[in-house]
């Protein structure tokens, strides 16, 4: 059953996608660093070039769950899955689940929006996904993802800091 999931070709599509942003990230740090730079605190005190490469590298590896989450559903969905993908991969990143959750939410929005798109109204009729069936996806993991998975965990293992941050994040709670 799980060969024809192919999760590895989907993980490996998205590994493929992802490498630009961690080589561009990565040798964005080493530079900065090698320069004497570090990571910028205050944005609005006075840096310098080294600081700033530094910090973007860093901003840069903050991407990695969105884009492997967005890839890993691009992989599965095609261009429906993109959208919801990487609003996967951030919600990823607010709760603290990383890139192992980012490429978690991926599977699990691409399979879903898969699901969508072969039983929506335009697949019956032969015309496309369209994107009300699109945002449609996305209303559905978004809320399924932190309203329902989220909160729930952090009521299981008794982590309040990340509940109150999805509290305040969404309007949900």
């Amino acid at each position: 059953m799980f060969k024809q999931l192919q999760l590895k070709k989907h993980a490996l599509t998205a590994i493929s996608y992802m490498l630009p942003v961690v080589v561009t990230a990565g040798l964005l740090i080493a530079i900065g660093n090698l320069t004497g730079g570090g990571v910028i605190e205050d944005y609005k005190a006075a840096y310098s070039v080294p600081d700033a490469l530094v910090s973007l590298g860093v901003l840069g590896m903050g991407l990695l769950a969105p884009v492997i989450a967005g890839a890993i559903a691009y992989s599965i969905a095609d261009r429906p899955g993109i959208g919801p993908g990487l609003f996967m991969g951030l919600i990823a990143n607010a709760i603290g689940a990383g890139f192992l959750g980012g490429m978690l939410g991926g599977y699990l929005v691409g399979f879903f929006v898969l699901f969508l798109v072969k039983n929506s109204e335009g697949s019956k009729m032969g015309t496309r996904f369209d994107a009300d069936d699109d945002r449609t996806a996305l209303i559905y993991i978004d809320h399924w993802l932190i309203d329902v998975l989220c909160h729930r965990i952090a009521d299981c293992l008794g982590n309040r800091s990340v509940d109150r941050i999805l509290r305040r994040a969404t309007r949900f709670g």
